[in-house]
């Protein structure tokens, strides 16, 4: 199994959190006095999170929302402390099983 590297998981991260920065931006414009964070949720009911660990603020000098970890488009933040958080495994094998009307998972990993 090939592991996700490094900069593969600060690559996806900062690509996904910058995914929800157009909606949150538009919360702002259309909700200025409201957290887009919070709006989002309440129209939603999903948070919208970081993936990269930070917070969603907004970019006054952008006029646009930024993730306190990896920034905006515009303006990125390097991101060179992102952690991957599934480290490099050999091997990992899943399983799923219904069992006396439930349902058990499994999960060996080996490094």
């Amino acid at each position: 199994m090939k592991g996700l590297s490094a900069v593969g998981y600060q690559d996806l991260a900062r690509e996904q959190s910058w995914n929800n920065l157009p909606i949150l931006t538009e919360w702002r414009r259309l909700f200025p006095d409201r957290d887009p964070v919070q709006m989002h949720e309440e129209l939603w009911g999903e948070r919208l999170i970081c993936p990269a660990g930070g917070k969603y603020v907004w970019d006054e000098r952008w006029q646009t929302m930024k993730s306190t970890a990896v920034g905006q488009p515009g303006e990125p933040v390097d991101g060179q402390d992102l952690k991957n958080p599934l480290p490099d495994f050999r091997k990992a094998d899943f399983g799923i099983n219904f069992e006396d009307g439930g349902l058990r998972g499994r999960l060996e990993v080996e490094k």
